[in-house]
């Protein structure tokens, strides 16, 4: 124990942007190692990089969360390693490692986990999730699916026992505003044509979706769309002038590379958010309307310069007979007849070798996913299963209204508006895609659950 504290002492010495950049240039290290360099070399350098993270995260445990949302951000460029078969991401690397160093911290006293009103809603969704697996048409599939879902809930866990300060959440909302910026900037970047981290670029109808790191514009939306709204109320109280603009930047780019997602369930997202924020956020009405107008203003110059008429109104304003949207209507239907057959669930990740048993004629034939969260997690997990899924959003919403509403303005107020917002964002985009193994919703159910708990221990005090 000696050795930890010591370790801790050390770390106190540190100032915030050293732990941070070291933090930053660990995962893009990897990241560069795992795409070029020879194996032995990249074996060696990877441990030295593993091992520095692991001091980074035994000192300041916040640190560990913006090291496991970089990672997830790397998406199917984070590729590392693969194992028996298995692909291993930087993020699955990553978050058994920050596993392991909490849990370290939790035997030497350094830190704490306490029961959340997440904890058996959670249960009941992967034990039900797992009992699924047995009946699955595809078993590998199904254990594989499974353990990269546990890895994304636990990652709900890892930010409570990370983050036991509003000032913690602070500091993890402000390095998410800074990686949004910088995939804004690299959005931007390949929109336009002027270079993209893809190995090439996929020209649609109506332009170039970014994509950044990720395999699928979608879900790299869904990332920009819960990220913007998580870190809305932080910038609208935000006093320093030049920390402000700085932060308003990012922003800025983060909402372009939002819009050249070109994910129209992205932007709706964003928008419940932004309503939430505006209901919640305590900040001056004036500040309110200013960001209101401003990213109204915004998406009207986009629509205008960027999107071709004709997406405008297929897309957009013909919505309901839009063929993309009548195909949702029409697999969701067929989901819902797969759970009538299947109520205790088909295994987790067995939805696409199930469904085209249930595929209605006038749906594309290489659509095989439910596109929406809910449904998906019906039919794999069965409907105990869902319940238990649906009863941690029910508890996750509850709990962080009424701190939002309860706590007095400060940072944990806006971490709490902020979490709020977030998943509200992904929550509405999981309507309409399947994001419920999403490492960046699991990461807002976590910062609001964390909030919980920080101002329930507040007001036990008292």
């Amino acid at each position: 124990m000696s050795g930890g504290n010591s370790l801790a002492r050390a770390g106190k010495t540190l100032p915030d942007a050293l732990w941070l950049g070291l933090a930053a240039v660990s995962g893009a290290g990897a990241w560069a190692l795992a795409q070029g360099a020879p194996r032995l070399v990249a074996v060696v350098v990877l441990v030295a990089i593993a091992a520095v993270l692991a001091v980074i995260v035994n000192n300041r445990p916040e640190f560990g969360i913006v090291a496991l949302v970089g990672a997830a951000a790397l998406d199917v460029t984070g590729r590392v390693a693969q194992v028996a078969g298995v692909v291993m991401t930087a993020y699955q690397a990553a978050v058994l490692l920050v596993a392991a160093v909490l849990v370290w911290r939790i035997v030497e006293g350094r830190s704490s986990f306490k029961s959340t009103p997440a904890d058996l809603p959670v249960l009941i969704f992967l034990a039900f999730s797992a009992a699924a697996i047995p009946a699955a048409v595809q078993p590998m599939t199904a254990v594989v699916s499974f353990a990269s879902l546990a890895s994304s809930v636990i990652l709900l866990y890892l930010v409570v026992i990370a983050i036991d300060t509003p000032q913690k959440g602070a500091l993890v909302v402000w390095s998410i505003l800074a990686l949004v910026g910088t995939f804004g900037v690299l959005a931007i970047a390949e929109r336009l044509g002027i270079w993209s981290i893809q190995p090439f670029f996929r020209v649609w109808s109506y332009g170039i979706r970014a994509r950044v790191t990720f395999k699928d514009p979608n879900i790299f939306g869904s990332f920009l769309a819960g990220s913007l709204a998580l870190v809305l109320p932080s910038v609208l109280a935000m006093k320093r002038p030049p920390a402000r603009l700085a932060a308003i930047g990012c922003m800025l780019a983060g909402l372009a590379g939002l819009a050249f997602t070109f994910s129209r369930g992205a932007w709706v997202g964003f928008a419940v958010g932004i309503l939430v924020v505006l209901l919640f956020a305590r900040v001056s009405p004036i500040a309110k309307i200013a960001a209101l107008a401003a990213i109204g203003i915004a998406a009207v110059v986009f629509l205008v310069v960027f999107v071709d008429p004709v997406f405008v109104q297929t897309k957009l304003l013909d919505v309901s007979s839009n063929r993309s949207f009548l195909f949702r209507i029409y697999m969701g239907l067929s989901g819902l007849r797969m759970f009538a057959d299947h109520p205790m669930g088909i295994g987790p990740g067995n939805y696409p070798f199930v469904f085209p048993l249930y595929r209605q004629a006038f749906v594309n034939a290489g659509l095989v996913e439910s596109h929406t969260a809910y449904v998906t997690v019906l039919v794999e997990a069965g409907i105990v299963g869902f319940m238990g899924f649906m009863w941690l959003i029910f508890r996750f919403l509850a709990n962080t209204v009424r701190v939002a509403r309860r706590a007095p303005r400060g940072p944990l107020q806006t971490l709490a508006v902020g979490s709020l917002a977030g998943a509200a964002a992904l929550l509405t985009q999981s309507l309409t895609y399947s994001l419920e193994a999403s490492k960046f919703l699991w990461l807002t159910l976590g910062l609001g659950i964390a909030a919980v708990s920080i101002y329930d221990a507040s007001t036990e005090e008292d």
